[in-house]
């Protein structure tokens, strides 16, 4: 893996945590969640920066990448990739 293909991922990321967090917003979840998309987003840029300028060995590149990776996991709406699902029967859900 390269420094570029993590910086395209970190983008990708900071995208589909932004997403995620829209989708929470309409589904009306609790303000803690929404705080975590946000935390979450501030890390990724403090990740994009650190990862920018400085050089990194490549194992250190790979684990961000499987650590960045590991804590997507936790957010819920994977499969979607737009707002066009939620109905208001399935919101709650």
């Amino acid at each position: 893996m390269t420094k570029e293909t993590l910086l395209d991922f970190i983008e990708t990321s900071i995208k589909q945590i932004q997403l995620h967090k829209q989708i929470s917003t309409v589904c009306e979840v609790d303000e803690l969640m929404l705080e975590l998309y946000d935390k979450t987003t501030s890390l990724c840029e403090t990740l994009k920066e650190i990862v920018t300028k400085k050089k990194l060995a490549t194992n250190y590149i790979q684990q961000f990448h499987n650590d960045l990776s590991q804590a997507l996991n936790y957010f819920p709406y994977k499969q979607f990739q737009n707002l066009l699902f939620i109905q208001p029967q399935n919101k709650e859900n």
